[in-house]
């Protein structure tokens, strides 16, 4: 597995999410399903704009190797466990 903070984040937040949930990948090719797995892309949009910072937003990948045997339940878990991880003491 590999979690990757990538350097982006200053741009307009809803093309960020238009790029991620988009059909076409940044080589104009077809991505397969697009499935949001934890939260809500317009609610993010919405937030991210309402601050002033100048990285008003942080994308994150996680990645597993195609050889990987990996279930929705261990996505899952791995998904929480970050998410509790990046949130700490937001609740």
């Amino acid at each position: 597995m590999i979690i990757k903070f990538l350097p982006v984040g200053t741009g307009d937040p809803k093309l960020a999410v238009s790029y991620l949930i988009g059909e076409l990948d940044h080589n104009g090719d077809r991505r397969a399903d697009v499935e949001i797995l934890a939260g809500d892309p317009f609610t993010f949009s919405a937030l991210a704009e309402s601050v002033s910072f100048k990285y008003c937003y942080t994308s994150v990948v996680i990645a597993w190797s195609p050889k990987d045997l990996v279930t929705d339940e261990h996505i899952s878990e791995v998904v929480s466990e970050f998410q509790q991880h990046i949130g700490a003491g937001l609740d």
